[in-house]
């Protein structure tokens, strides 16, 4: 059942003097006392950083910003690049590290290009157009003078993305033990950007609907060549004819695959029945053993890494108790979907380019620390699953879509895209019992990570490398 493709593959399974000084001793002077409040806040937000309150922080260094105060553009860009206190969006983010670098934040410059090399041009120009746009928030011309001689940004919030991993796993706990205020905070966070960008939804902005909600990205409407032409390396004949598809509408994505803590309390919500066994890959064997399930997979876990031993059937089950939940449409992704999401606009074997080379930066494969034999040299530093977001993103925000764990869409599976829905719909014929797995594993050899690369499996079946992301329908 375990190949060297891992289960699933069934086919083969960032002072003067004088007179001059007195004046120039008074303009400062006057400067420096309309700028009092916008230092009260930025320390204000220092303070409730610090003390782990990062919606405070939020609110304090708007208003400083506001004023003009560049260490707090800064810190927001640092917050809204990272989805801390507010939904992670990344032309929010480029807008208010662009304003801190047009007001000598250095270190601004930095992590705005940083973040632009990871954006469409489109969101690049749509946050450029917002910080062309931006005002003070009534601040005098005074004071804004006055915040531009701050201190050096490096003081400002947050520490920067290289920097942030234990922060953010600290904070994660404190989104779930802060509740509603975090939640209507990032609600009307999210709303506030929908009405800058004339529409309902924008691009690449973020949002969770509740405190155990997924977090979820936008994509774009779009179209796109689904499968890989024959000259690809490594393909297999099940993904062509390479056809157009057109997602007319932009829908929603979970930034990362569902989390065993996030699986953890669909479960003890409903009761649900996962099982009591599991096909896992152990001492150097793959067979199905009793006494495994997502719980015991047979290798450690934190809530953060993505849960596995799961069917298709519970990932339906999770999707309906989310949309039961919130009354709203969270589904699985459709195979098409989750190709266009997994390619992020990009033509090549994987989102990060053609060379397999990449792999320990961008995905969560077979690597040197497994001893397969059909690894990878370098090593990602996880022998099993990754906590989720530990890899860098693809272009459109989405985290661990090459690797970690296959995720199961909706579709039947078809040996072939003879026949196969051109518009984005989940394919609803075919091999029924059978469900579409895509994206690979922790299991899995560089060939089976490709964006095009697909995979089945009987749709009871639980394995200890599959799990699964959600989709959420938008309503225009």
């Amino acid at each position: 059942m375990f190949g060297h493709h891992g289960p699933g593959r069934m086919k083969r399974p960032d002072r003067p003097g004088g007179a001059a000084g007195l004046v120039v001793a008074a303009v400062v002077a006057v400067a420096l006392a309309f700028a009092a409040p916008a230092r009260a806040d930025y320390e204000a937000g220092r303070k409730a950083w610090d003390a782990g309150d990062p919606a405070a922080a939020l609110a304090e260094w708007r208003a400083a910003a506001d004023a003009g105060d560049r260490r707090a553009m800064l810190a927001l860009g640092r917050l809204r690049l990272q989805g801390l206190g507010a939904p992670q969006n990344y032309v929010e983010a480029h807008k208010w590290f662009n304003l801190a670098a047009s007001r000598g934040a250095m270190e601004a410059v930095e992590e705005r290009d940083a973040l632009a090399a990871r954006m469409t041009p489109a969101q690049v120009a749509a946050a450029q157009e917002r910080a062309a746009a931006w005002r003070p928030g009534g601040a005098s011309p005074e004071a804004e003078t006055a915040a531009a001689a701050a201190p050096p940004a490096s003081d400002a919030g947050p520490p920067p993305p290289r920097a942030i991993r234990e922060a953010q796993e600290r904070l994660a706990l404190l989104a779930l033990l802060g509740g509603k205020k975090l939640v209507g905070m990032a609600r009307a966070e999210a709303a506030e950007d929908r009405r800058e960008a004339g529409s309902r939804w924008a691009d690449g902005e973020t949002f969770r609907e509740c405190d155990v909600c997924p977090e979820m990205v936008v994509v774009p409407a779009g179209s796109f060549m689904m499968g890989s032409p024959s000259s690809e390396e490594g393909r297999d004949d099940d993904e062509g004819p390479v056809h157009p598809v057109t997602i007319a509408e932009p829908f929603a994505v979970g930034v990362y695959e569902v989390t065993r803590g996030e699986f953890a309390r669909f479960v003890s919500a409903t009761g649900h029945d996962t099982g009591s066994s599991c096909w896992t890959w152990e001492s150097g064997e793959g067979k199905l053993r009793s006494g495994r399930n997502w719980r015991s997979p047979g290798f450690s876990q934190t809530d953060r890494d993505p849960v596995v031993c799961v069917s298709w059937d519970d990932a339906r089950a999770y999707v309906a108790w989310l949309s039961e939940k919130t009354g709203e449409e969270y589904r699985l992704l459709s195979e098409s979907e989750w190709e266009y999401a997994a390619r992020a606009g990009t033509t090549t074997r994987y989102s990060w380019g053609e060379s397999a080379s990449g792999q320990c930066r961008y995905a969560n494969g077979a690597d040197g620390s497994t001893g397969f034999d059909w690894a990878v040299e370098c090593d990602d530093g996880y022998a099993r699953t990754s906590p989720v977001g530990s890899f860098a993103a693809n272009g459109w925000g989405l985290h661990d879509v090459h690797g970690n764990v296959w995720e199961w869409v909706e579709d039947c599976w078809n040996g072939s895209y003879a026949g196969a829905p051109s518009d984005g719909r989940a394919w609803g014929s075919g091999e029924c019992g059978r469900r579409v797995l895509r994206g690979g594993s922790w299991l899995s050899d560089p060939r089976d990570l490709r964006s095009a690369f697909r995979s089945w499996y009987d749709s009871g079946d639980r394995f200890d490398c599959y799990g699964f992301r959600v989709a959420r329908t938008l309503a225009p």
